[in-house]
């Protein structure tokens, strides 16, 4: 009985330890990767990218996608080992030239729709460079400041993600209670979707979502042909690694 009784308590013990780390938003501030983070590419999953090792080409980096695969640095755009106990690389940028244009970026065919999709990935912000409002982690513009995606640090310690269509003015929406951190790895999920069906953009970081319902989404008008990871086009430039990446050419609830 008492062998039993011990069997229990052991068994609750481990459940109440993960229940502990998985009550925040995705088991923790970020997400880990692992040997399953990119099993393919295929559906609504156009591009996956863990960064396992120091290789632009990312189906040699634990990754895959159904269009370019091999990733053009610009600038002092590279990949370093990821800081902060992480496994494998990360995409560096900032650390030399803030206000440049780092960034590693991908053809967008067969990868990217401006009318509707999801990105996802992890982001860390180190303290020697600190917490720079306007920062670039992911971005698709054809046309300067007219047709545009983007994801950005705002504020103090916050979020966002920018949809603007064919010139007709942007459309956003930022966390409010992220208190994002230095020094600190965290997982960002941003959606946008033209058409009728609300909300029109999403955000979620560090347990915080925000949506946008004021007005819907004007296509872009210029054809896009390349997305970048970290500051590609204009725009404030700081010093941040970027890892995990998955996005979809779809909204994904």
């Amino acid at each position: 009985m008492k062998k039993i009784l011990g069997l229990v308590f052991a068994i609750l013990l481990v459940a109440g330890i993960v229940y502990a780390k998985c009550t925040g938003y995705y088991c923790g501030a970020a997400s880990s990767g692992g040997s399953s983070f990119c099993t393919t590419c295929s559906g609504n999953l156009t591009f996956c990218w863990e960064i396992t090792a120091n290789d632009l080409t990312i189906t040699n980096s634990g990754g895959c996608s159904a269009g370019d695969t091999t990733g053009t640095a610009a600038s002092q755009a590279t990949l370093s080992a990821a800081p902060s106990g992480r496994t494998g690389y990360a995409i560096e940028v900032g650390a030399t030239d803030a206000g440049g244009y780092d960034n590693i970026a991908f053809d967008t065919a067969s990868i990217f729709n401006d009318e509707s999709g999801t990105i996802q990935l992890d982001f860390y912000i180190p303290s020697d460079g600190g917490f720079v409002a306007g920062t670039r982690l992911f971005g698709c513009e054809p046309q300067a400041s007219q047709d545009r995606v983007e994801v950005v640090l705002a504020g103090t310690d916050e979020i966002r993600l920018l949809h603007e269509g064919a010139n007709g003015g942007n459309d956003f929406v930022a966390t409010t209670s992220a208190n994002i951190a230095t020094d600190t790895w965290y997982t960002v999920i941003a959606k946008w979707r033209t058409g009728e069906t609300t909300p029109y953009l999403s955000i979620s970081c560090n347990g915080d979502t925000q949506t946008y319902t004021s007005s819907q989404l004007t296509a872009f008008d210029t054809a896009e042909s390349i997305l970048g990871f970290g500051n590609l086009g204009s725009g404030i430039h700081g010093y941040a690694f970027i890892k995990n990446i998955k996005l979809w050419n779809a909204w994904q609830d």
